[in-house]
């Protein structure tokens, strides 16, 4: 619960009091972000998040936790699933909100984002290592050029970043952009979006 709620929960509360007051009008931009692990990643040993259907079940059990209670369920699976319930409640908005931009955006693998800050020495040392190789092999890429991700998103005019899609790498974790519809099909699946979006509402 606790990171559906910093993740995912507290985001959706945040627009919908912005629509509620008037702050959120034709034209805006709402950009969430999301990460690799919602939809899997081969290059760093991540399976896509454990979701069978995106029913209106399921998706309350990963909200409220009890879906991994009884399972091996690694960090990286509760997370990548919390981060997908957030891009699919994206493309619902977008769907209801025409005259809104909602988007969704991956930074890809980013090296320099102090993520290994609070590790113990040696686990930081070898990932800060890890991350360096990455990026010299051409496998990850700046904090900057991730962050220029979301810019180029959000200031885009709608013509090549279109609403209701979820931005990321095409191949790998760095690179051109694309719809990361190509590696999850899930997220093409209109019913999983409004489910994951009314589950989000259930717990506001």
């Amino acid at each position: 619960m606790f990171i559906f709620s910093i993740n995912v929960l507290g985001h959706v509360l945040f627009v919908d009091e912005l629509m509620r007051v008037g702050k959120l009008k034709k034209d805006s931009s709402v950009v969430f972000v999301s990460s690799f692990a919602a939809r899997g990643a081969s290059e760093v040993g991540a399976a896509p998040p454990p979701i069978a259907t995106g029913s209106v079940e399921e998706f309350k059990s990963v909200a409220d936790g009890s879906k991994f209670l009884d399972s091996n369920a690694s960090y990286t699976d509760i997370y990548g699933s919390v981060k997908l319930m957030g891009a699919l409640w994206t493309m619902s908005m977008a769907r209801k909100h025409p005259d809104m931009r909602f988007l969704t955006v991956d930074p890809g693998m980013a090296r320099g984002t102090q993520g290994t800050a609070t590790l113990p020495f040696l686990t930081r040392t070898v990932m800060n290592f890890a991350m360096w190789m990455m990026q010299t092999l051409g496998k990850a890429h700046s904090v900057d050029v991730g962050a220029k991700r979301y810019v180029d998103v959000l200031l885009d005019d709608n013509s090549t970043y279109t609403s209701g899609v979820w931005w990321g790498s095409k191949k790998g974790l760095t690179g051109e952009l694309a719809d990361q519809v190509e590696h999850l099909d899930l997220l093409g699946k209109e019913s999983a979006q409004d489910n994951a979006d009314a589950v989000i509402h259930m717990f506001l």
